[in-house]
């Protein structure tokens, strides 16, 4: 079927008349480029338009502000070509970056609309999705190993950070549903900037685990069984583990129940999913389990899930611990001037518990490189990291806006009056609350000693 696409400028126009059907093309100030590098000119462009299965051709205007494309209504046949814009602006002005960020958007939206259009099932998925604003696990795993494939069809087996964003970005515009609600951006589903764990960034790294890593091992062997590098031969690999099928109902269910007996019952029966998350780092297990920051006695629960039958040794033993420890302060602190000073101007400030906590933390040892060679963070910053107070009436939010983004391990927070008699307990993780239904401060400690 004859087809015409035409592109101006304020300088010239380029026909391309019967594409597909080996017409000509007169392509003055334009220049084609395949995505590999290699030129494209007016008498190869109708060939490799002409193929059963068209390379990926980008289009990209040289020293030209303006460019109007007309594209047809029906051009299935043009499915994989993709029309690139080039403006003229510095790539350091400010226009000129958010015209390329959206161009390279587009670029990956085009291409997976284009991959939809040859694979009804998953448009069909798509339009399921979306109708009911819901992705279910089996769903985003068909989602996620099909559409990283065309990443990897189009950048490789490792496409660049900022790549995996903008991906990530085509799939929220495809798939609205599928958007973070606890992110601008929305994508951190797809792709965690902080945790690197969203679901293309884990299929990348299955990718160089399983196909890989296992075709360099395969090498290896053959190397071997001929006789070349056979001590060298690495024996042994596996696949890695597949993540356990579980339905996205049931994790629904427990981030929106309210009854206590439900909850418990939930997230005995989701426990592996979790130990799964944990052992991959697939994803943040706060992110997709919700009622963690909601519920007060879930950190502990899953400990005694872990750990059955030893989740009490910490509550029973650190008691005796404490009194050694205090009773024994005037021995103690001749090993450091730092916890000398810091007995005489702060034993009275805090409850004993959390005192002898900070006593350990200043008999920690120096590191092999020796005092003050910065080979560790300071006492006080240490400090901070394991308990921070704050009065009562600080709102929750106010903590989080101030929090210092670089800290994401868990961290013990104390409202009260003052130290020595905190009233309530909350962990911060990723600038995320978890509220505790610790009653003092040895079972806030034990709270945060499981978390970590």
């Amino acid at each position: 079927m004859t087809q015409t696409l035409s592109l101006k400028t304020n300088k010239a126009e380029v026909n391309a008349d019967q594409i597909g059907g080996g017409g000509g093309a007169n392509f003055g100030d334009f220049s084609a480029r395949h995505l590999n590098g290699a030129e494209i000119d007016e008498e190869v462009f109708p060939i490799l338009v002409d193929q059963g299965t068209t390379p990926t051709i980008v289009f990209r205007l040289q020293e030209e502000q303006h460019v109007e494309t007309n594209f047809p209504q029906n051009s299935s046949s043009c499915s994989q070509i993709y029309y690139i814009n080039s403006p003229l602006a510095s790539p350091s002005s400010p226009a000129s970056s958010c015209s390329s960020f959206n161009q390279d958007v587009d670029y990956f939206k085009q291409a997976l609309d284009a991959h939809v259009e040859r694979h009804p099932e998953f448009k069909e998925l798509i339009e399921t999705c979306n109708s009911a604003n819901l992705v279910d696990s089996v769903a985003a795993t068909k989602f996620v190993n099909e559409f990283v494939s065309v990443l990897v069809s189009l950048k490789g087996n490792s496409p660049s950070t900022n790549d995996q964003k903008l991906f990530a970005k085509s799939i929220i515009s495809l798939i609205p549903c599928w958007k973070y609600p606890g992110s601008p951006e929305g994508i951190d589903i797809l792709y965690d900037d902080q945790s690197r764990s969203g679901l293309i960034q884990n299929r990348l790294r299955w990718i160089h685990r399983n196909v890989i890593a296992i075709k360099e091992n395969k090498l290896l062997k053959r190397k071997a069984n001929a006789g070349q590098t056979g001590q060298h031969a690495n024996e042994g690999t596996s696949e890695a583990e597949e993540p356990p099928q579980l339905n996205q109902n049931i994790i629904d269910e427990l981030n929106s129940t309210t009854i206590e007996a439900d909850i418990i019952r939930l997230t005995e029966a989701t426990f592996q999913h979790r130990a799964y998350l944990r052992k991959t780092n697939e994803n943040s297990i706060l992110k997709v389990y919700r009622k963690f920051t909601e519920c007060d006695f879930l950190i502990n629960l899953e400990f005694s899930l872990m750990h059955p039958g030893i989740e009490d040794n910490f509550l029973i033993q650190w008691p005796n611990l404490v009194k050694k420890l205090l009773d024994n302060r005037q021995r103690v602190n001749n090993k450091s001037q730092a916890l000398k000073k810091f007995l005489r101007e702060e034993f009275d400030k805090w409850d004993q518990s959390t005192l002898a906590l900070f006593v350990l933390l200043y008999l920690i040892p120096p590191t092999a490189r020796g005092k003050g060679q910065g080979g560790r963070c300071s006492i006080e910053k240490a400090k901070s990291r394991l308990v921070t107070f704050y009065y009562s009436g600080t709102p929750l939010q106010t903590v989080l806006d101030n929090w210092d983004p670089d800290v994401t391990q868990p961290t013990l927070i104390y409202f009260g009056d003052n130290k020595a008699s905190p009233s309530s307990y909350f962990l911060i993780c990723d600038r995320l609350t978890i509220p505790l239904s610790a009653k003092n401060s040895t079972q806030a400690i034990d709270s945060l000693r499981v978390t970590t």
